[in-house]
């Protein structure tokens, strides 16, 4: 489980304040390292979730839940 209390604040507030944009893929994203102890302290959960789905997540290849509310 991956969750990552996001504060989308400019996106309430309209258009002038943010631009929608999805990032390009990655090949082959690798996890070289991950700081479980910052996460922590960000308020990041993240359990029973493997080294390749944390590359694809923070490689922008995956959106977490939250990134982006309609």
């Amino acid at each position: 489980m991956i969750h990552i209390p996001f504060d989308n604040r400019f996106l309430q507030m309209g258009e002038p304040f943010f631009a929608k944009a999805h990032p390009a893929p990655v090949k082959q994203p690798a996890m070289i390292q991950f700081n479980h102890a910052l996460a922590r302290e960000l308020g990041m959960v993240v359990e029973d979730v493997s080294e390749a789905e944390l590359a694809e997540l923070f490689s922008g290849n995956a959106l977490p839940p939250g990134a982006m509310k309609k």
